[in-house]
C-alpha cells in the first residue's frame, strides 16, 4: 500500500477543516442568547468563529484535553469574555450550566458516548441548544483514532436518552482512499467488515457525517 505523501496529508486536513468550519456554521444558526461550551473545542478556533458570527452569545468556554491545542486558543483567542481549559471531556463539569453547548468531531473518539452525551446534557439548562457531530457509517476501520462507530439510530438515540429534542439536521459526505480498509483490521474485528460491505453497497467509498442541533427539554 502506497503512503500518503506530505501533500495528500495535506488535503485531508483541509478537507477536514472545511468539514468541521460547515459544522460551526450550522451551529451557528441555531446558538441562542446567552453563554456557550465547546467542549473537546481543539485550538480553539472554532469557538473563535462563534465569537465573532453570533452576536447574541454571551461567555464562551472551551475544554479540550489536549494541552498543545489549549495552549494556542489561549495564545490567540482567549479575552475577559472567552477561556479555555484543558479537562478531559468525560470528566469536565460546569455546575452553572450553559445554554448552549457545541461538540463537533467528538463522539467518535470516545469509548462511552452515551456517558459523554448523557454528562454533557447535564450541563445544558432546559431550552438550551445542543449541537454535535458524528460520522454516521463505519470509521474505526479507516481511523484508528476513532473508538466508536454510529448508525444515523445510534445518534439520535443518544440524544434521545438525553432528553434532547432535534431541531435540525445537516449531513456531510466525504470520499476516503479504499487502500485505507486493511486485512489486518477485519481479522481482529470480523463483524466491522460485515458493516463495512453493508455501508459500501450503500454508499461506496464515502463516509456519512451528521451534524444535528437539539433543544433540551423544558
Amino acid at each position: 500500500m502506497a503512503m500518503p505523501t506530505d501533500a495528500s496529508l495535506d488535503q485531508v486536513e483541509e478537507a477536514g477543516a472545511a468539514l468541521q468550519l460547515r459544522r460551526y456554521q450550522f451551529a451557528a444558526k441555531y446558538v441562542q442568547a446567552g453563554n456557550l461550551l465547546d467542549i473537546a473545542c481543539g485550538d480553539g478556533s472554532g469557538a473563535c468563529w462563534l465569537r465573532q458570527e453570533c452576536s447574541q452569545l454571551g461567555a464562551i468556554t472551551g475544554v479540550d484535553l489536549s494541552v498543545t491545542a489549549i495552549g494556542h486558543a489561549q495564545q490567540h483567542f482567549a479575552d475577559p469574555g472567552m477561556h479555555f481549559i484543558v479537562e478531559d471531556a468525560m470528566r469536565y463539569w460546569d455546575s452553572a450550566g450553559f445554554t448552549n453547548i457545541v461538540s463537533l468531531g467528538t463522539l467518535e473518539f470516545l469509548l462511552d458516548p452515551r456517558k459523554f452525551m448523557m454528562r454533557t446534557a447535564g450541563m445544558l439548562r432546559n431550552g438550551g441548544t445542543f449541537v454535535a457531530s458524528a460520522p454516521v457509517t463505519p470509521s474505526m476501520d479507516i481511523n484508528p483514532q476513532h473508538r466508536s462507530d454510529f448508525t444515523e439510530f445510534d445518534l439520535r438515540a443518544l440524544a434521545a436518552e438525553s432528553d434532547l429534542i432535534e431541531t435540525a439536521c445537516l449531513t456531510q459526505v466525504e470520499s476516503f482512499a479504499p487502500a485505507s480498509l486493511t486485512a489486518d483490521y477485519y481479522k481482529a474485528n470480523p463483524v466491522k467488515l460485515l458493516s463495512r460491505i453493508g455501508s459500501m453497497l450503500r454508499n461506496g467509498f464515502k463516509t456519512r457525517y451528521l451534524t444535528i442541533a437539539w433543544t433540551k427539554r423544558a
